[in-house]
């Protein structure tokens, strides 16, 4: 959905294939600034195609990365345990995400 309801107020809605939940992105929204929304969470089922999708549409992306006893380490976990895949990227607002690997089973 994208909706332009008046010039001062927009609403467009990211829904994932599949997903129940979305992002809704837009004007009038909020009173923040923009840029200034940090570690916003995005669950996915395979880190390596988003790092391939971004790539494609230019998006600059960090990662993939893990974390093994509290220290950041460079690639995907070595057994994909869940939840501890991620990578990260700021959009053009200057917000930063944060994208964690998620399997279906879970």
């Amino acid at each position: 959905m994208d909706q332009q309801f008046n010039p001062d107020f927009r609403v467009a809605r990211l829904i994932p294939p599949g997903s129940r939940c979305g992002v809704a992105i837009g004007t009038g929204l909020s009173d923040a600034v923009p840029g200034t929304a940090k570690g916003m969470h995005l669950m996915v089922l395979d880190a390596t195609e988003v790092v391939s999708d971004f790539a494609h549409w230019g998006v600059a992306v960090n990662g993939p990365y893990h974390f093994v006893d509290g220290v950041q380490v460079s690639g995907l976990h070595l057994t994909r345990e869940p939840f501890n895949t991620f990578l990260d990227f700021a959009d053009p607002d200057g917000n930063d995400w944060i994208i964690r690997e998620v399997p279906a089973e879970n």
